[in-house]
C-alpha cells in the first residue's frame, strides 16, 4: 500500500510539472539550477549521496523595459485541482490573453502602480475582480475591468480553480 501511494504521488508530481513550468515561463524567470560543491564531505573521500539541487528563479534582463509587465502567477487552487479542472496549453493561453489586454489598455498610463487580477472560473461561470495599488487612472481600470470581462472564459471542467495575476505598470 505504501508503495502504490509513493508511485501514485510521484507520478501526480509528473503530472503537475507543466503547471510550474507554465507559471515560471509567463513570468519570464528561468529555473536556474545552483550546483552543489562538488568537494567531498570529509577528508577521506568517502562516496556521499549528492547534495540536492536547489531552484532560484532570476528575471532575464531585456534591453527593452516593458511599461506594462506580468509580475507573478499565483494559483489559489490546488496544483492537483488546477491539473483536473484544465491543460496547461489552455491556462497558458487564457493568463497570456490577460496579459495582452492588460498591457493594450495600460499602455496609456501615466501614473506607476501594482494590479492584482483574480479570477474564479467554473465550467459555467467567470467571476473577475482586480483590485490595484498606487493610483492608477480610473477610467483605464474600468476599460480593462470591460475587456477583462468579454474575453472567452478559461475552459475548465468538475471543481472552479482560482487563481491571480500581478501585473506592474511602470510609465
Amino acid at each position: 500500500m505504501i508503495t502504490r501511494f509513493a508511485l501514485h504521488k510521484e507520478s501526480a508530481m509528473k503530472k503537475l510539472w507543466p503547471f510550474l513550468a507554465v507559471i515560471c515561463s509567463l513570468a519570464h524567470a528561468p529555473l536556474i539550477a545552483a550546483e552543489a560543491d562538488p568537494t567531498p564531505a570529509n577528508s577521506q573521500n568517502q562516496a556521499t549521496a549528492p547534495a540536492p539541487k536547489t531552484h532560484a528563479s532570476k528575471v532575464a534582463a531585456s534591453s527593452k523595459k516593458e511599461k506594462v509587465a506580468l509580475k507573478e502567477v499565483r494559483l489559489l487552487s490546488s496544483e492537483q485541482e488546477v491539473a483536473a479542472a484544465t491543460t496547461v496549453p489552455v491556462l497558458s493561453a487564457f493568463i497570456k490573453s490577460v496579459e495582452d489586454k492588460t498591457r493594450k489598455v495600460f499602455s496609456a498610463s501615466t501614473h506607476p502602480s501594482e494590479l492584482m487580477l483574480q479570477f474564479e472560473c467554473a465550467p459555467d461561470s467567470q467571476d473577475m475582480k482586480i483590485a490595484v495599488q498606487g493610483e492608477p487612472e480610473k477610467k483605464l481600470v474600468l476599460k480593462l475591468h470591460d475587456a477583462l470581462s468579454h474575453m472567452d472564459k478559461l475552459q475548465v471542467t468538475g471543481k472552479p480553480i482560482s487563481f491571480q495575476v500581478y501585473m506592474t505598470v511602470a510609465p
